[in-house]
């Protein structure tokens, strides 16, 4: 009777305790999958004024957007137009963390999970018309100023 008590008792506690981590394992992998075969809208025409040709592509954990600067070549870029083009790229990643605001909590925290353990980055490239690398941002999306509050806010 006290081996039938003792085998019950573990039986339980591995249910009362193991279902949950395994339901947040399987969540944590839907979103893995998701990510990895994310879709990416369409790029806007201009920049600032300036034509630019977008291009994404998934390369798990990393996202790599490139855009490129349709009618610029080398040295065209005034230095103000390259500052201002610099900072805005690099708002564009922890901006795009704002879309999770509103969802479920028990989904942020998994996402939040993946993103810090999968060290989920995203590196945008500016390129001019002659393929020349003009600035590039690589960013942790953990290390986003706005991470925790996305992540941490209520419905």
């Amino acid at each position: 009777m006290r081996n039938l008590t003792f085998i019950l008792i573990i039986i339980f506690l591995g249910l009362r305790f193991g279902y949950p981590a395994y339901q947040d394992w399987k969540l944590e992998n839907k979103i893995r999958e998701e990510m990895q075969s994310a879709e990416f809208p369409e790029f806007p025409n201009n920049v600032n004024g300036l034509p630019i040709k977008g291009d994404a592509e998934q390369q798990y954990p990393d996202t790599k957007i490139t855009l490129t600067l349709t009618e610029v070549g080398r040295g065209e870029l005034t230095t103000t137009q390259l500052i201002n083009l610099s900072e805005q790229i690099k708002e564009i990643p922890c901006r795009n963390l704002e879309m999770f605001r509103l969802s479920p909590s028990y989904t942020k925290v998994a996402r939040a999970n993946v993103m810090r353990d999968d060290k989920i980055s995203m590196t945008i490239a500016i390129r001019n018309k002659n393929n020349e690398v003009i600035d590039r941002h690589i960013q942790l999306l953990s290390e986003c100023s706005n991470f925790d509050s996305v992540f941490t806010s209520k419905l």
